[in-house]
């Protein structure tokens, strides 16, 4: 049974492993269910062929992007087609390696022959046979249809994408079309001069007459004094 000492350390180093943080390291590893995915023992069956089917897979990785399961499954199948039709065209060249190594030892009329008569005799002889080679070019044909097929859908779904504009482009648009300046108010414009002085020139010629109340301010009001006042009011306002 575990201690408590074991168990906190183990508790210490989970906290340690939480995976990549950086956006480049989450993109490292962000398809290695695909390869994961497709390496089983029927698609991988020999070890040393792991390191070719992961250059495989990072290749078209690289060159699709997919997103989302359906494009993910749609690569998975175009990887897995492309790997097995490489392997038949490797089992197509040991078939001949196979038969040419028996020939060679059994056969005397194989040993007289030139290279590409040794070639039509292991057909010649395999087509009265098994047939190998018949079942070979079916097998390659069909994983031809399904490479093709996988790649057609996922060229056609990654079509239909919405397109993504940068923000470089955004950026751009924006220079190119700034923003109008802010509307600032104009300060009304000071009276000229001339203005002033033409006023003042109206205000000489026809000087103010004065009201009535600022003739009959006073206590007392003098009758002989009034009409002398109204007379030099008068004579004021009409012209010369």
């Amino acid at each position: 049974m575990a201690t408590q000492s074991q168990i906190d350390a183990n508790r210490r180093n989970a906290q340690k492993s939480t995976g990549p943080t950086t956006p480049e390291g989450r993109a490292a590893v962000r398809h290695n269910a695909l390869k994961h995915g497709l390496t089983s023992e029927v698609l991988i069956p020999m070890d040393e062929d792991r390191p070719e089917f992961d250059r495989l897979c990072d290749a078209f990785v690289t060159e699709f992007q997919p997103i989302g399961p359906t494009e993910e499954s749609l690569l998975e199948n175009l990887v897995a087609a492309k790997w097995r039709l490489g392997r038949a065209r490797k089992e197509e060249t040991g078939f001949f390696v196979k038969c040419a190594i028996k020939l060679e030892h059994d056969s005397q009329e194989y040993r007289e022959l030139a290279r590409n008569a040794r070639l039509a005799m292991i057909v010649d002889l395999d087509s009265t046979g098994a047939n190998t080679l018949a079942k070979i070019s079916r097998y390659e044909a069909r994983l031809e249809r399904s490479f093709y097929k996988a790649l057609s859908e996922l060229r056609r779904i990654q079509s239909q994408r919405e397109p993504v504009e940068p923000p470089t482009a955004k950026q751009t648009q924006s220079e190119d079309h700034p923003a109008p300046p802010p509307a600032t108010s104009v300060p009304p414009e000071p009276p000229s001069p001339a203005s002033s002085t033409a006023k003042g020139t109206q205000a000489e010629d026809h000087p103010s007459v004065s009201e009535p109340s600022e003739i009959l301010s006073g206590s007392q009001v003098n009758p002989s004094e009034l009409m002398d006042t109204l007379r030099v009011s008068v004579n004021k306002v009409q012209p010369s």
